[in-house]
């Protein structure tokens, strides 16, 4: 007779699971300290200890708002210092990173079996990146207005947005030395259209053609009548007042920005002018917008913050400290937010933004 087979592993409930996390903390702290003495306290994304000499807490679910979490928890206990452990050492450089400017005697770490291992902010690494150049960039500005979307400059390319979203992006091909429009809201879509075609290859019986970027703009390019529908299509569900959905809940931050670039006297500035910095991120993590700004002649970095994400003030932060040290800077958040964490984050940023409100325009 054959026994049916049984699986031997069995699946940690979420209260046995945190309590293996704890456990694992406080071997970390006895390991690295020899001392036993701490207390509890409560963290939702792993676990955490207060000891005499500062707060320690390990990561189990890394993403955003761990970091900004961890220093909150340590301003409310009045920690002296705050030590962040992960099991992978990217987490831990990502948690340096967001951690370098703040006003807190921090470390980030990662473990190899119990032994901590400090990790240090690194500059980040240079990569070659073939960039548009400002010939073509004016081009392809042009076409993505023509399609009444708004271009807005990365550092290397160009994206297209209506009120904020995403539904476009030139994109670089280093190897076949082509530059393209690809349509989509988001990095999935662009990729999903690229392997299935657009809606128009079966109608129109052809396909997108690349950009040579030593030829001239063809400003007749089948993309160009996918934009143009789908920047009709995101206007139509996405406007003040629409229904809840996805066109409407994702990057509310760009949407901040694009009202306060059009009116910037509403948030005190002469002027604004809309930018990506830094690498590409999801539509679901696009809770930060950034804009150049002017006022009363000096210069200013605009951060916008759409919700109370713990890790918004932390990343914002972490751009203008890479990108553009030597601006002011001014953080604009949403009236109908509740202020207390970001008033939290804001005061141990350094140096401390400005900070000021809008209504929300959506």
């Amino acid at each position: 007779m054959r026994l049916p087979l049984t699986s031997h592993y069995v699946a940690l409930t979420p209260t046995a699971r945190a309590e293996m996390v704890a456990q694992k903390l406080a071997a970390i702290v006895r390991s690295n300290t020899g001392d036993a003495r701490f207390e509890p306290c409560a963290f939702p994304a792993g676990a955490a200890l207060v000891r005499p000499d500062g707060l320690w807490v390990l990561v189990d679910k890394p993403g955003p708002g761990v970091v900004g979490g961890a220093i909150v928890l340590a301003q409310r206990i009045q920690a002296p210092t705050l030590s962040i452990f992960f099991d992978n050492a990217s987490d831990a450089l990502v948690a340096a990173r967001l951690l370098q400017p703040f006003a807190i005697d921090a470390t980030a770490c990662w473990l190899s079996e119990l032994t901590a291992i400090a990790v240090v902010a690194e500059e980040p690494p240079i990569v070659e990146r073939f960039v548009l150049t400002d010939t073509h960039r004016a081009a392809f500005a042009s076409e993505i207005t023509s399609c009444t979307a708004d271009a807005v400059p990365t550092d290397t390319s160009l994206v297209a947005e209506v009120l904020g979203l995403e539904v476009g992006r030139v994109v670089i091909d280093p190897e076949e030395m082509q530059a393209r429009i690809e349509v989509g809201v988001g990095h999935n879509d662009r990729e999903a259209r690229v392997q299935q075609g657009p809606w128009f290859d079966v109608a129109l019986g052809g396909q997108p053609r690349s950009l040579q970027l030593d030829a001239t703009v063809d400003s007749q390019r089948l993309e160009l009548v996918d934009l143009a529908r789908t920047v009709d299509h995101i206007r139509s569900v996405r406007h003040k007042g629409a229904h809840p959905q996805p066109a409407t809940l994702l990057a509310r931050a760009g949407w901040m920005r694009h009202e306060a670039c059009a009116n910037p006297a509403s948030i005190g500035f002469d002027s604004l002018r809309p930018i990506r910095p830094g690498p590409e991120r999801g539509l679901n993590h696009d809770y930060v917008a950034f804009a150049l700004g002017t006022k009363a002649e000096a210069d200013w970095l605009v951060s916008f913050i759409c919700a109370a994400v713990l890790d918004s003030v932390p990343l914002a932060a972490t751009v203008r400290t890479e990108s553009f040290g030597p601006l002011d800077w001014c953080v604009v958040v949403v009236d109908d937010l509740d202020l207390s964490l970001i008033d939290q984050l804001v005061g141990a940023a350094r140096p401390k933004p400005a900070i000021t409100t809008m209504s929300a325009p959506w």
